[in-house]
């Protein structure tokens, strides 16, 4: 009896590789599909197929406290690592002109666990790219990779612009929205 398991897990079969390249805090360009924009109040809303926005990337590096029993990531480091990737993304695109009660607030996170990240592996690499962007929202596609770029985990998250004097949320202003595009 082996006491880790060496192979990925096949919990979903057809996972793809990204086509993104390992890089300790890197911004890559993604792909354009077809364009989708509709009017709310005063503020567009794009959806995910019509951004060609960048990818953001972080190399971690894995600690053995980690992993589990049985020598798997823990799913509570997952949330972890997709945090710091959405931490720095959010850092590299808020504009400096924002008031230090400017925040965000994580609305949703939902979280696919696709291929196991084992003992084995002393890194990952942790993505951010939005793929959509609302009035006072900002959606995320999060992925967790091998260095090899094996997608681990996928999802997505959903940040709300906060405003903490008023404790509320916020509309964001045209520089904003325009940095989250860039």
């Amino acid at each position: 009896m082996k006491p880790f398991l060496r192979q990925a897990s096949p919990l979903v079969s057809g996972a793809q590789s990204s086509p993104f390249p390992a890089q300790t805090g890197s911004v890559k360009s993604a792909r354009r599909t077809h364009a989708r924009a509709a009017r709310v109040g005063s503020a567009a809303v794009s959806d995910a197929a019509s951004l060609d926005a960048p990818e953001f990337s972080i190399t971690c590096d894995l600690r053995w406290s980690d992993f589990d029993r049985l020598g798997h990531l823990n799913q509570a480091v997952y949330h972890v690592l997709i945090e710091q990737a959405r931490t720095a993304w959010l850092n590299h695109v808020r504009p400096a002109e924002l008031q230090r009660h400017e925040a965000f607030v994580l609305a949703r996170v939902e979280l696919d666990y696709r291929r196991e990240v084992d003992y084995h592996h002393d890194q990952v690499v942790a993505t951010s790219r939005l793929t959509r962007i609302g009035a006072s929202s900002v959606t995320s596609r999060q992925e967790v990779r091998w260095p090899d770029g094996t997608v681990a985990a996928s999802g997505i998250a959903v940040m709300v612009g906060w405003d903490a004097r008023e404790r509320g949320k916020r509309i964001f202003g045209d520089q904003e929205r325009e940095r989250f595009l860039r």
